[in-house]
Order: structure tokens, then C-alpha cells, then sequence
């Protein structure tokens, strides 16, 4: 998934051909878990919903749970080419105890509280809510994600999906009046998809709030944003 970009989750069989596509030109696959790994998706990492297994994975972000340790992480084969061909890579706290400790117990956490479940849970739950906003809100031009990693596209009109850039705008600056932290992210220069990315231990009622400001923010703000069109 394409996260800043706008929400991308990729069609069924796109990862899977990519890296065949790779393998067969000798190119490895190396795929970024930083914001789809340790459950966020769904999954504990976010390949799993390709069936997929890359070659090289990064781990950062909620790795740490607020300290900063990240991972790359590979097979003894291509650690040991890497390492045969002379590559050599140190920081000042590479391996440092605390940090390791730390992105240990997190995962130990994931799995303990359930939290991958949990995750996909959160994220049945936004899908539902989000398909009935579409019933009476026009410029919501598409809703995709996966667990807690969720984007509203919003259009100008369903039938041209011309992005509604002013409009996320004016949803962003509003759901946050009214209390709701959302981003509004894009491609091409775009940013007119509603990311929500809620944490997962929220609970079904914080969800169902946060959800609930959403609609009734982008109703009134689809209501302005038309009459100022006519």
C-alpha cells in the first residue's frame, strides 16, 4: 500500500507478478514495512496480503513504540552475498540494548493483545461506516485501505472523479476543529484522499465518534463547497 500517495492498495495479483518480474530479470524485491508491518493492515505484515515474500523487508515507525530502532531484515544467503561483496553499514547506536528491548517487547505486544485482530476489526468496522457515508455524500469518490490504514478519495463529481483538493482541505481543517486529527495526502500533486490511520487499541466507540465527526463534516462541507458551484 501506497500510504502518503493517497491510500494505493494494489489490484489482486499486482505484487505477485511484480515479483516474478523482478526474479526474472535478478533483481531482488525489497518492501517497506514501516507503515504496514506489525499488524496495521491486518496482517502482521502487510506482504501477507499478496502471498508474497520479499527478499528484503524494513521495519521502523511503531517498531520502537516511541523510541527510534528500525530493522532491515533478509535471508542468511543474501546477508552473506551482501557481506562477501564488502558492504559494511554501523551507526552510533546500531545495536544499541534499550532499543532492541524496545522493538522486542513490541512485538511481544502485538501478538500478546491481539492487536493484529484487532486491527482488522477496526478496519470491517470503518469499511462499513464509510460504504453508508457514500449513500448521501457525492464526493466521496472511492473509499480504500486495509486495518487502520484507510483513505476517503473525494471528487469534484463521481461521473469525471476530478479530485476535490479544495474540498479535503476544508474537511481537514474542520474534523480538526471539531476534534478529529486527519491528513489529507495525494499523487501527482494531488491531495484530495482523507487519510485515517486510528490507532489499534482504539475502541469500537472512539471509532464510531471519530467516524461520526467525519460524516458530518463532510456533508456540510459538500453542501458549501455545491453552493458555491451554482
Amino acid at each position: 500500500m501506497l500510504s502518503a500517495g493517497g491510500i494505493i492498495v494494489p489490484p489482486p495479483g499486482y505484487v505477485k507478478a511484480l515479483a516474478k518480474m523482478a526474479h526474472e530479470r535478478g533483481m531482488l524485491l525489497i518492501m517497506d514495512e514501516s507503515q504496514t508491518g506489525l499488524g496495521k493492515t491486518g496482517k502482521m505484515w502487510g506482504h501477507l496480503h499478496e502471498d508474497v515474500v520479499p527478499d528484503i523487508m524494513t521495519v521502523s515507525k511503531h517498531f520502537g513504540a516511541g523510541l527510534p530502532v528500525s530493522a532491515v531484515c533478509t535471508t542468511a544467503a543474501i546477508a552473506d552475498q551482501a557481506v562477501g561483496n564488502g558492504y559494511f553499514a554501523t551507526r552510533s547506536h546500531a545495536c544499541d540494548p534499550i532499543v532492541c528491548a524496545a522493538g522486542v517487547a513490541s512485538i511481544d505486544i502485538v501478538q500478546e493483545e491481539k492487536l493484529v485482530e484487532r486491527a482488522a476489526a477496526i478496519g470491517r468496522r470503518m469499511q462499513a461506516q464509510l460504504e453508508a457515508m457514500t449513500k448521501d455524500v457525492e464526493a466521496i469518490g472511492d473509499i480504500r485501505g486495509r486495518g487502520v490504514l484507510y483513505g476517503v478519495e473525494l471528487v469534484q463529481d463521481r461521473g469525471s472523479r476530478v479530485p476535490a483538493d479544495a474540498l479535503a482541505r476544508a474537511v481537514v481543517a474542520q474534523c480538526q476543529t471539531e476534534g478529529l486529527l486527519v491528513q489529507a495526502r495525494g499523487s501527482h500533486g494531488r491531495m484530495n484522499v482523507i487519510r485515517l490511520v486510528p490507532s489499534m487499541v482504539s475502541t469500537d466507540a472512539q471509532i464510531d465518534q471519530g467516524l461520526s465527526i467525519l460524516g458530518q463534516v463532510l456533508r456540510s462541507a459538500s453542501r458549501v463547497a455545491a453552493s458555491k458551484a451554482a
